[in-house]
């Protein structure tokens, strides 16, 4: 959905993107895929949510409409923006940077 995308370790990808939000990611942001997490953050307007971070993107600059409701402070990506919100024309986006996994990680700590 965001506008910019880039990888933390490849940077420019040239992958075809949304360009829905008015917002810049960069993916692996909080490590790849041997370095998952589970995390509880307070989203504006949703409450507290369980988030399971895992190869996940952080929105690293919204602008324009783009609004963050959520925000983290991680060693490694420092403090960035996990979650966003948009309105556009009468429809409301959301974007969340971390992803809901059941299995095999439904057994972290």
């Amino acid at each position: 959905m965001a506008k910019e995308v880039r990888d933390s370790v490849v940077g420019e990808t040239k992958q075809s993107i949304l360009s829905v939000m008015d917002i810049a990611i960069v993916r692996n942001a909080f490590g790849r895929q041997r370095d998952p997490f589970k995390l509880d953050i307070e989203v504006k307007e949703f409450g507290k949510l369980r988030a399971v971070f895992i190869r996940a993107p952080a929105i690293v600059r919204v602008w324009g409409e783009a609004k963050p409701i959520a925000k983290l402070k991680h060693p490694r990506a420092g403090e960035v923006i996990v979650a966003a919100q948009v309105m556009i024309g009468y429809t409301h986006y959301v974007g969340v940077a971390p992803r809901v996994v059941h299995h095999p990680f439904n057994s972290m700590p």
